[in-house]
């Protein structure tokens, strides 16, 4: 059995995302669903990024090197950098602690 820390698999179910889709506009077609599906796997991409950020923001925060981010997100420490340095570095010299919406 996993400990958490190494299981990096999460459930994630198709069906309430489904039902999701169909509970907007029951009476649309299948194809008109295809436009509502569409928004809805951007925006969970756009949480899924901002997700991602906090953690890296808080591994920063925690002194950890672009390095040991970068290893845990299988690309370069340039990439890394690149892909975070303006938001995180932002955010701690606002000194910010939280996103927001977050509860923890």
């Amino acid at each position: 059995m996993s400990d958490g820390a190494t299981d990096h698999t999460m459930p994630v179910s198709l069906g309430p995302l489904i039902s999701g889709v169909l509970a907007q506009h029951p009476e649309v077609s299948d194809t008109q669903h295809v436009t509502t599906a569409t928004a809805l796997a951007a925006a969970l991409e756009h949480t899924a990024a901002q997700l991602v950020e906090h953690f890296v923001e808080n591994a920063r925060r925690d002194g950890r090197p672009w390095t040991e981010n970068a290893a845990v997100l299988d690309v370069s420490r340039q990439a890394a950098h690149r892909r975070f340095a303006s938001r995180v570095t932002s955010s701690l010299s606002a000194g910010r602690t939280t996103h927001q919406g977050d509860t923890t």
